[in-house]
């Protein structure tokens, strides 16, 4: 069954340069890593008069040293304007975080000295695509980015699992890349209105087969597709693929053309809570949709439900164009529909709650 307890409150170059072994790298660390505005990759990155300009450099300077300890990619305020950035590195039972070079943990906004912007050149896809390589044994990944403003790409950040088809031809998740963090980032004006490119986006933050994160107190707004055919693409949230058990708390949600949190493929019991959303959604305010057997078409393959979303205490506004939109929209419809057969069935312990607004 697919279940959803629904509470809410309606309103409105990368420079290859050895690092040498004797700069100041703790082996008990933390390995800190600093970028600044003013870097240069030439440079070892590891302290602040030896910055590195660009985040492929400092995931080059981690491979290099090859810390068994957590890693801090510290960076100064300014404006890094950079293009895509493929990130590979995960560090097993380890930390690798992103924040200002001020920022401590458990500090708010007004507390260090603002946030590092990350803008897009022109024709960047994605400020950062995760794609771990070697794929955590331990399916845990283990990266937190802290504070950073993300603007003008035509995606933001994507933490990307794997996923394949089975032999009764159903996608079903496979290595995941769980265990992460985004809190207090800014994904600002993201989509084909505002990075200038062909196609559409997809989604301000996009997770697939990536389970266990905490996702709270961000800010998504002004994620836009130009052309109305593509409005309904691009999300702020998207869980997919078997993405569960993620919380998504205390974010704000505004003007974002498509539904706010799509999830998608067998991505359980998800928690979506204390979140305010206003002018976001075509269809509802938080979209279940996965493909079954009659979308299948071209590379299109079949999908099963989700189960166990938690949507509850949320503040609700109009859609994108201003009209209402419910809460929660099915597709397909049917809270008790598992999709097509040798999908997972959950028929006990299950509870279905209305739409309440």
């Amino acid at each position: 069954m697919r279940t959803l307890i629904l509470s809410a409150t309606l309103c409105l170059g990368l420079i290859s340069v050895a690092v040498p072994p004797t700069l100041n790298y703790v082996p008990d660390g933390p390995l800190v890593v600093y970028l600044s505005p003013t870097g240069t990759d030439s440079n070892d990155g590891l302290t602040p008069n030896t910055s590195v300009l660009t985040l492929a450099r400092a995931e080059e300077v981690i491979d290099i040293l090859d810390p068994d300890t957590d890693v801090e990619v510290r960076i100064k305020q300014g404006v890094y304007t950079a293009p895509q950035t493929t990130w590979t590195r995960s560090i097993s039972g380890h930390f690798i975080s992103f924040m200002p070079v001020d920022y401590q943990y458990g500090m708010n906004s007004t507390q260090f000295a603002g946030r590092p912007i990350f803008r897009s050149p022109g024709g960047a896809d994605w400020w950062m695509y995760v794609a771990p390589s070697p794929l955590p044994a331990d399916g845990r990944l283990g990266l937190r980015f802290y504070y950073l403003q993300v603007e003008h790409y035509n995606n933001g950040l994507m933490l990307r699992g794997q996923y394949e088809t089975d032999a009764q031809g159903i996608r079903q998740p496979t290595d995941p890349v769980n265990g992460n963090t985004v809190y207090g980032m800014n994904f600002l004006k993201l989509g084909t209105k505002w990075s200038g490119m062909t196609g559409y986006g997809v989604a301000g933050l996009d997770l697939v087969n990536s389970s266990d994160n905490l996702i709270r107190a961000n800010h998504f707004r002004q994620l836009e597709n130009l052309d109305p055919d593509d409005w309904s693409h691009i999300h702020a949230v998207y869980m997919a693929h078997g993405s569960s058990d993620n919380q998504v708390i205390n974010n704000e949600f505004k003007t974002i053309s498509a539904d706010a949190v799509r999830i998608r493929n067998q991505s359980y019991g998800n928690e979506v809570t204390g979140n305010t959303f206003d002018h976001t959604g075509v269809h509802g305010h938080l979209v279940d949709w996965f493909c079954d057997g009659t979308c299948v078409s071209g590379t299109s393959v079949q999908e099963c439900a989700s189960h166990a979303t938690f949507f509850h205490d949320n503040t609700l506004g109009v859609g994108y164009t201003g009209a209402a939109i419910p809460a929660v929209y099915l597709t397909p419809a049917g809270n008790s529909y598992s999709g097509p057969a040798g999908c997972p069935q959950f028929l006990e312990g299950e509870r279905v709650y209305g739409n309440s607004m």
